[in-house]
């Protein structure tokens, strides 16, 4: 017996919604980079800051965006010496990505 069904998308995971204002945008190796500002969570917060990759402009300045993205990224190890100790150390660097989902 053979398998008829439409063939299904491909799941994607750590998808999320997200809606602000355009700050700004810029086109590079043709992709465009928009950081959007989101509302703070109450008067005494800080607005939040992301910037959305993306194929096509996600709109103006001052406009409102919403739409889904998908996360990505990965970890870095970085060594440094000390400047007072000499020591080595150790940090991470922590690298995350936001991209369009376009349906």
């Amino acid at each position: 017996m053979t398998d008829t069904a439409a063939p299904q998308k491909k799941s994607r995971l750590l998808v999320a919604q997200i809606k602000g204002r355009i700050e700004l945008s810029r086109q590079y190796q043709g992709s465009y980079y928009t950081r959007l500002t989101t509302p703070a969570r109450d008067e005494f917060s800080k607005p939040s800051q992301f910037e959305i990759r993306s194929q096509q402009p996600l709109g103006d300045q001052g406009s409102v965006f919403q739409g889904f993205i998908e996360l990505s990224g990965f970890l870095r190890d970085r060594k440094f010496t000390d400047q007072k100790t000499g020591e080595i150390k150790e940090y991470t660097d922590k690298n995350v990505f936001f991209d369009l989902v376009v349906n």
